[in-house]
């Protein structure tokens, strides 16, 4: 069946956690399975921490959004698989992709692409 997603994206400080938790809490009271995954958890299926990118130099900026696509794009594939009916991730992934492409010096048109090739591949998806 797969597991429907909801991502709760935002600034350091705007209440993704608090919010992520009460959406699960929620959906556990109403009997709905979820798994909830928070930014400070180990593991973080859409955090590179092993390495640092200069995406102002054109080939790295490729590498940090190649990487990235690979990371979401196995994340949306293992909810597919999931047996749980909703994940709910917490993550600054989207505010901070953008966030560190532009003021890094990525090309903004590299920028917005890299955007679009996201929504793209998780449109065809479960998210909520």
């Amino acid at each position: 069946m797969g597991s429907k997603l909801i991502i709760i994206d935002g600034m350091p400080g705007s209440g993704k956690t608090t919010s992520a938790q009460l959406v699960s809490d929620q959906l556990n009271n109403c009997g709905i399975t979820n798994c909830c995954i928070l930014e400070g958890q180990p593991n973080h299926p859409l955090f590179i921490l092993d390495r640092e990118f200069n995406v102002a130099e054109e080939h790295e900026a490729d590498e940090f959004i190649r990487i990235l696509q690979s990371k979401y794009r196995s994340f949306v594939q293992e909810l597919l698989r999931a047996s749980h009916e909703i994940t709910i991730i917490e993550s600054v992934f989207f505010q901070d992709t953008i966030n560190t492409s532009f003021h890094g010096g990525m090309n903004r048109t590299n920028c917005v692409n890299s955007l679009i090739r996201y929504w793209k591949f998780s449109h065809h998806y479960n998210q909520l």
